[in-house]
């Protein structure tokens, strides 16, 4: 068997972005007021890169665990809370 383990893409001698970037890109999108064309100039890449990074087609672990935590969010809003007679 062939072991393939995850390497981030910040260590590809191509990236532009470390995993802070990435982070900071994703909470500045969310909170709005500021354009993908404008974040990509901020951080030195084109409105396309930063349309893939918030979509998932690039930095996918990260996508998955930004998604994974806001199911987990979502699933805690829906848990009914501890009624105690």
């Amino acid at each position: 068997f062939r072991r393939v383990l995850f390497r981030s893409p910040e260590r590809s001698g191509r990236a532009k972005l470390c995993v802070a970037d990435v982070q900071e890109i994703h909470q500045r999108y969310k909170r709005g007021g500021i354009t993908q064309q404008q974040l990509g100039s901020e951080f030195g890449v084109s409105k396309q890169c930063v349309q893939y990074l918030l979509c998932g087609k690039s930095w996918q672990p990260l996508y998955r665990m930004a998604v994974e935590e806001k199911i987990a969010e979502y699933r805690r809003q829906l848990a009914p809370e501890d009624e105690s007679c």
